[in-house]
C-alpha cells in the first residue's frame, strides 16, 4: 500500500509548557520553556528525552534549568541524530561542523569564509543538508541557514575534537573581525555576544601548548574594539 509522508511542525511554546507540566509535574517558567523550545524545536521525541534527562539529573525546577543554554543531548536523541547525519556526504558533514561553531544560524558568506569554500560549491552541500532536514534556508539571496533543531548543532559541536574545535573558533573569530558591515543593531548585539563567548574560549585555548599557533595575538584587542 502506498503511503504519503506528511511533514509535522514542532510543538509551539505553549504546548511545550503543557508537555513539561504533564511529564515532570512542574509548571516551568517562561525562560525554561523558551530554552526547551529552542533546543528541541518542539520535536516531541527530543522534548520528551531532554525533559526525562533533566528530571533524572534534578536540573528541572519551576524556577529554572541549570545551564539552560546547554541542556545536554540524551543518549537516545544522540543516536537518533547520528542516524539522521549518517547518510550525509563527508563534505556536507564538514560544512555542518563549521556551521555548528558559528552558531544556531549563519550566512552563506560567513560559512564560505570559514570553510574556505566557494559559495557555489558550498550551496550544493547546504542543499544536501536542507534536503535531509538538518538545516532550513531563509528566503532570498541574503537568506541565512539555521539548524532545524538546536540539538543537531549541539551533537555536531560536541563531536568535534578539541583541536578542530579550537581551530574553527579561531577561524570564526578572524572572520568576524573581517566583516566590515553590520546591518543593524540586532546583528551588532549578536556579534557582541558571540565575541564575548569567543574571547573566553581564546583565553582558554592560549593556556594550551598549541594555543599561540591557533590564535593570533591581535584577536583579543580587535574583539575589544568591536565590543566597545
Amino acid at each position: 500500500r502506498d503511503g504519503v509522508a506528511v511533514p509535522l511542525a514542532g510543538l509551539p511554546a505553549d504546548d511545550v509548557a503543557r508537555f513539561v507540566e504533564a511529564r515532570a509535574g512542574v509548571r516551568a517558567s517562561a525562560p525554561v520553556v523558551a530554552a526547551l523550545h529552542r533546543q528541541t524545536g518542539g520535536n516531541p521525541f527530543f522534548l520528551d528525552e531532554v525533559v526525562r534527562l533533566l528530571v533524572a539529573e534534578g536540573r528541572l525546577t519551576s524556577s529554572g534549568v541549570a545551564a539552560a543554554n546547554r541542556l545536554g543531548v540524551p543518549v537516545r536523541v544522540h543516536d537518533a541524530i547520528e542516524r539522521r547525519l549518517a547518510p550525509l556526504s563527508p563534505a556536507c558533514r564538514e560544512v555542518l561542523e563549521v556551521a555548528s561553531v558559528i552558531g544556531h544560524e549563519c550566512g552563506l558568506g560567513q560559512l564560505a569564509a570559514v570553510a574556505k569554500t566557494p559559495p557555489p560549491t558550498l550551496l550544493g552541500r547546504l542543499e544536501e543538508a536542507t534536503a535531509a532536514g538538518i538545516l532550513t534556508a531563509g528566503k532570498g539571496p541574503g537568506g541565512r541557514f539555521r539548524f532545524l533543531h538546536a540539538l543537531f548543532r549541539e551533537a555536531l559541536y560536541r563531536g568535534l575534537s578539541d583541536t578542530r574545535r579550537a581551530t574553527l573558533h579561531a577561524d570564526v573569530g578572524r572572520m568576524l573581525e573581517q566583516q566590515e558591515e553590520i546591518g543593524d543593531l540586532a546583528e551588532l548585539s549578536r556579534l557582541r555576544e558571540r565575541l564575548l563567548r569567543l574571547a573566553g574560549l581564546v583565553v582558554g585555548h592560549l593556556t594550551d601548548a598549541n594555543g599561540p599557533d591557533l590564535v593570533h595575538a591581535h584577536s583579543l584587542p580587535r574583539a575589544g574594539t568591536l565590543l566597545s
